[in-house]
């Protein structure tokens, strides 16, 4: 979109381009068919992207436009598609993924810079406790007194809210402070969205699942759909891509639930929230709210005993793998179909491990000493399960690789990482600041920190990134937006530029960068 977004063409021209690039392999009858998709493709969206067209209207064709339709001067936008021949077409297309290339690059470069507006991107009348971020500008806030609300970033709107999904406060609930330590803000204590299902988390021992209820604008509601019952304060969840629930609690327990399935589906079917109600309906998975029927629920799938109270989880749909940290300062790494133990380990040994996430072929924790921990996954077991086979869990792990140490190290507990695909990443730490890292492997350079954001809150609890969107809490009843596409960065240039030229400004903006 010239924003230097994280794109990519659509699928199916992905395919067919590919197909077509190795064509010389195939028989010469094959090319036809291959065309006749790629056109196909390109109809389908044609909207988002049409390759140029050998001519373009004239004049008088666009005066003879009338409201019973269009002349027959004019063709459609599938016929112009369609008279373009295959050189031209295959041109265009590459020209375009290039561009898309070079914008990736550019935005990727962007973040290395630390270039990027900083905004607020939500106020609330409430302190902002744990956030999720869906498709920008779609975000979930959990607030101090236990409401839930769906938020719009790009315009600052609440749209959708429940205000009691969990209790603020539970004087029986002692065990949460190897969670919250001093600072226990009150209210949600976990939070994720995903493929329009909302989780939250809290002090309660529950899991509740939410989907945006009827109504338009600010009038809609958030419609409780599953109620996941745990055996302690619940220290987080995560929503996978079928739309499965994982709930960990700090009784020791991780679980996994999955969507009801309803009657006439078969086992092993899309279970995501859309196609279930599609399956009621007998028609194709649509996300209509007109028409879509309540959430089936969800019934539970996988039970965990960690023995350990469970503080953080993360789960890599990809490798079909789910790790959490514990009280104790070890890591555990499991197999999330069947719950079999990959290894555990001890990253923050006499300390707290508070953080966990799974990105660039690694488990990276956070410990409450601020330390932040790296051990390597193999790379060359991606999506193909343990490189050892089923009896071999242990596989997954790289042990020929040292595990190391991100350096310098916060100055308070590290609470929530966000991961880049570019081997970017992102710590959220109760010192008040928030760390890119470069963990990109370079000859002669170790993972390094890139830049720091600072001015938070001991209260911070969560951070998330789109590509070009980092968003966070820590700042009261704010969400705090650093926008790194090229025309938010080009802003904030300007806008420096012109601190620059007036002797009087109080370096307001600085206070973020460091």
């Amino acid at each position: 979109d010239g924003e230097g977004g994280v794109h990519a063409a659509p699928p199916l021209l992905l395919l067919v381009s590919e197909a077509w690039a190795e064509r010389p392999a195939f028989d010469h009858q094959a090319a036809p068919t291959l065309r006749a998709a790629l056109l196909l493709a390109l109809a389908a969206h044609a909207a988002a992207w049409t390759p140029p067209s050998p001519s373009r209207f004239s004049a008088a064709a666009a005066a003879s436009l009338t409201t019973s339709g269009v002349n027959s001067a004019c063709t459609s936008p599938r016929a112009r598609v369609s008279a373009i021949d295959d050189a031209e077409l295959f041109a265009s297309l590459r020209a375009r993924q290039a561009q898309l290339s070079d914008e990736n690059q550019a935005c990727s470069q962007r973040w290395r810079d630390g270039r990027c507006k900083t905004s607020i991107g939500l106020t609330m009348p409430d302190w902002i406790r744990r956030l999720a971020l869906g498709v920008w500008p779609a975000a979930a806030v959990g607030t101090a007194s236990g409401g839930v609300h769906m938020a719009n970033l790009a315009t600052g709107d609440v749209t959708a809210s429940v205000s009691n999904a969990h209790p603020a406060y539970l004087e029986s609930a002692a065990d949460q402070m190897s969670l919250l330590g001093d600072y226990d803000g009150g209210g949600i204590t976990a939070l994720d969205l995903s493929g329009g299902l909302i989780v939250s988390g809290g002090r309660d021992g529950v899991a509740r699942v939410w989907e945006l209820g009827e109504g338009k604008g600010h009038e809609r509601e958030l419609r409780e759909c599953g109620t996941l019952k745990a055996g302690g304060v619940v220290s987080a969840v995560r929503v996978t891509s079928t739309g499965s629930v994982w709930v960990a609690s700090l009784d020791g327990s991780l679980g996994r639930w999955d969507v009801r399935r309803r009657r006439g589906e078969s086992e092993g079917g899309d279970s995501s929230p859309a196609a279930a109600a599609a399956n009621d309906q007998g028609g194709e998975a649509e996300d209509d709210e007109a028409t879509r029927p309540p959430h089936p629920g969800f019934e539970q799938a996988l039970s965990i005993c960690v023995d350990e109270p469970v503080l953080c989880a993360a789960v890599d749909d990809t490798r079909g793998l789910v790790a959490c940290g514990m009280a104790n300062g070890d890591a555990a790494l499991f197999d999330s179909t069947t719950g079999t133990p990959v290894s555990v380990w001890s990253p923050h040994r006499g300390d707290r491990t508070r953080a966990v996430s799974i990105a660039h072929d690694a488990v990276i924790t956070g410990g409450m000493d601020g330390t932040v921990r790296r051990r390597f996954l193999r790379a060359t077991a991606l999506g193909a399960g343990p490189a050892g086979g089923e009896d071999e869990p242990a596989a997954w792990l790289d042990n020929a690789r040292a595990d190391d140490e991100l350096s310098p190290p916060h100055g308070g507990p590290v609470v929530d990482f966000a991961a880049r695909e570019d081997a970017l990443l992102v710590s959220a730490a109760l010192d008040g600041s928030m760390r890119v890292w470069d963990l990109a492997p370079s000859e002669g350079i170790t993972p390094r920190c890139l830049f720091g954001l600072l001015g938070y809150k001991v209260w911070l609890g969560s951070v998330a990134t789109d590509g070009v969107h980092l968003v966070s809490d820590g700042s009261d009843n704010c969400v705090i937006v650093h926008d790194f596409s090229a025309k938010a960065a080009a802003e904030a240039e300007e806008e420096e530029g012109l601190d620059d030229d007036d002797d009087d400004d109080d370096d307001e903006g600085e206070q973020w960068l460091m």
